[in-house]
């Protein structure tokens, strides 16, 4: 999870929570807390990830895992799919530029469907266009 520090007020925010903030507190830029970088406008979206704490503090002592977890291809996936969704069905393409913010999507089908539900907000007659999206992912 990324975390970001406006430069006017000093709030910590969320990734999720600075386009809320920006409308509200009119900063110049925000900085990252993990690694120092500041990011001008929009362009904080394409730091979806930083360095973690043991790469902070151990330097050149620090070993990167040689692969990926199973959640972080599965979040990769997602945001691939978000970004590039000429070939998805009419339903889930709706559904699509909504999940690209987040970054803790369940990859079971029930989990996913639920959360879905939850997260976007989806009421009523919508399990057809969450069923098309969650087929379109798998």
């Amino acid at each position: 999870m990324v975390f970001f520090v406006c430069e006017d007020c000093n709030e910590t925010l969320k990734r999720l929570k600075v386009a809320q903030h920006l409308c509200r507190c009119s900063c110049s830029a925000i900085t990252c807390v993990d690694c120092g970088a500041t990011f001008h406008d929009d362009s904080y979206l394409q730091h979806a990830t930083c360095m973690s704490e043991a790469e902070r503090y151990e330097g050149n002592l620090y070993k990167a895992p040689k692969k990926k977890t199973a959640q972080d291809a599965w979040a990769e996936l997602v945001q691939a799919a978000c970004a590039d969704r000429r070939d998805a069905p009419p339903a889930a393409a709706k559904l699509l530029p909504r999940l690209q913010g987040f970054e803790n999507i369940p990859r079971n089908q029930k989990k996913f469907c639920n959360w879905v539900k939850n997260s976007l907000n989806l009421r009523g007659g919508d399990a057809a266009a969450v069923d098309a999206l969650w087929a379109y992912l798998a």
